[in-house]
């Protein structure tokens, strides 16, 4: 099943879709809203252009087919959505209220490893550009793409099934379940959580300590509240500790090396747009910078030529202001002077 991104933005533009090799990310779809979360309208554009036409093939047109669904307020109300499902035979099967992480097969075998994959590619990410490197929206997806190859295999998505106790059907696997207990907190994975700045070197010897509360505190494993702000606070001092390390010019100077601005030109083509469109549109975008480079390049090389066509008139022109001018300087020694001229007068009145 192709992928859905949501962008948090109010349209589509290019900078968010800058790095992405459209050559191997053949079948991804790319959507936005205000806020970054799904609406009653994506999830419609997600039935009709992302399930439909993936899943009809596979098993026939118009053949029953079930779809598992949390009770998020798009799903569970939004008439439109649940009338097309039912138009088209897809029985929307709705788990009840705080299950997914015990129901839904793809909490179960696919959303941890595909966190884990992220968390390293983060991790990648922050250890070649630095801790204070700024993730753009164009650096997202790349990274995103690498970790669901690596986690949405073939043998993790048959796995998921029997492992929720869904298909085939174990009541005892799904009621058996660890995370199943009355009166629980929430399992909250911790030691995923905050990995701080680990890799920067030049640590004192307060690393060792916060090193061992870190331990100290996997060893607890995944248990309430507490263990939760005791993994902030681990992250808190790590960082701390960090500022301390790297002075104020240090963080200026890597802040300052941040690439240019992202590309801020908007996308005309619909709320929903598919890799396909965007290669394409990249295509020409980039056909038509270069046209436009070498444009100005041809005005620059026909501008210097002009000037170096005109930089010998312009000499002549100034080698003949020279010549006029020597020549009004002799006529102006050559006149005569008042007396001479009063001598020439009285010598003719004679």
């Amino acid at each position: 099943m192709a992928p859905l991104v949501i962008h948090s933005s109010t349209a589509h533009l290019m900078g968010h879709h800058s790095n992405i090799n459209y050559e191997i990310s053949t079948d991804t779809f790319f959507i936005h809203s205000k806020a970054g979360y799904t609406s009653s309208e994506i999830t419609l554009h997600w039935f009709d252009r992302v399930f439909e036409p993936r899943s009809q093939p596979a098993i026939g047109i118009m053949e029953h087919q079930i779809l598992i669904l949390d009770g998020h307020s798009s799903h569970v109300n939004n008439i439109q959505f649940i009338e097309h499902a039912i138009a088209n035979n897809v029985h929307l099967l709705c788990l009840s209220a705080h299950t997914t992480h015990i129901l839904q097969p793809l909490d179960i075998g696919l959303f941890s490893p595909l966190g884990n994959y992220y968390k390293q590619e983060l991790e990648d990410f922050q250890r070649n550009h630095g801790p204070f490197w700024k993730m753009r929206k164009g650096d997202f997806y790349p990274m995103l793409q690498r970790a669901r190859e690596k986690a949405m295999t073939s043998e993790n998505i048959v796995s998921a099934w029997p492992a929720s106790g869904m298909i085939p059907f174990n009541r005892q696997r799904i009621l058996q379940n660890p995370n199943l207990q009355l009166n629980s907190t929430p399992v909250i994975p911790l030691s995923a959580r905050y990995s701080g700045f680990h890799h920067l070197e030049g640590r004192d010897g307060r690393a060792q300590e916060v090193d061992e509360i870190r331990k100290k505190a996997d060893e607890l494993g995944t248990v309430g509240e507490a263990t939760v702000l005791l993994y902030q606070a681990i992250d808190v001092a790590e960082k701390a500790q960090t500022q301390s390390i790297l002075d104020q010019a240090t963080i200026k100077q890597l802040q300052a090396i941040q690439p240019s601005k992202p590309d801020r030109r908007q996308i005309k083509g619909g709320l929903l747009l598919h890799t396909k469109v965007l290669g394409e549109l990249y295509k020409k975008r980039e056909t038509d910078d270069r046209k436009k480079q070498a444009r100005v390049e041809a005005g620059r090389i026909s501008r210097a030529n002009n000037m170096r066509q005109q930089a010998p008139r312009k000499r002549i022109k100034a080698g003949n202001q020279k010549l006029v001018s020597s020549v009004v300087s002799e006529s102006s020694e050559s006149q005569s002077t008042p007396e001479e001229d009063e001598q020439v007068v009285s010598i003719f009145c004679q």
